[in-house]
């Protein structure tokens, strides 16, 4: 099975994301390659998948390193690589606001996320009471029109 095509090999789900975990990507296979190891000893559940990835020839096996205290270090081949872009699963569709609020987390940039997408506090303040006229509920603390005691 050396060489298998990345395209067309199959791959169960938890080979899948022994690649996916050994570069660092979530499991639709996404985000920066900030990694390309997997650190296991050959006779664990993990080091078997590792060794049945190195026979497809997606990982290569590196051999016991003494850092490692003898575990076994494993990279990821650039077949691996297009196995993980090939065989991972798209990613579910988002709507409008979960992909603005989303861009707003990756924004990092301390504001609020009223305040990021531009909404001033006056327009929450009023909103807030015009919601509670249209619901009916009265004596809101943000209401101007609120009943003095």
């Amino acid at each position: 099975m050396a060489g298998s095509s990345p395209r067309t090999c199959s791959l169960s789900s938890e080979l899948l994301h022994v690649l996916q975990h050994s570069l660092g990507v979530d499991k639709y296979g996404q985000g920066n390659q900030y990694r390309n190891h997997y650190v296991t000893s050959p006779e664990c559940k993990d080091g078997k998948l590792c060794q049945e990835l190195v026979g497809h020839g997606f990982m290569k096996d590196h051999g016991p390193q003494s850092l490692a205290s003898g575990m076994h270090c494993y990279s990821v081949t650039p077949n691996g690589i297009d196995a993980v872009a090939f065989k991972s699963p798209n990613p579910p569709k988002l709507t409008r606001s979960k992909k603005r609020y989303a861009e707003f987390l990756r924004s990092d940039c301390g504001l609020t996320f009223a305040e990021w997408i531009g909404a001033s506090k006056r327009t929450i303040e009023v909103w807030q009471p015009a919601r509670a006229r249209l619901t009916g509920a009265r004596n809101l603390p943000n209401d101007p029109n609120r009943e003095r005691s």
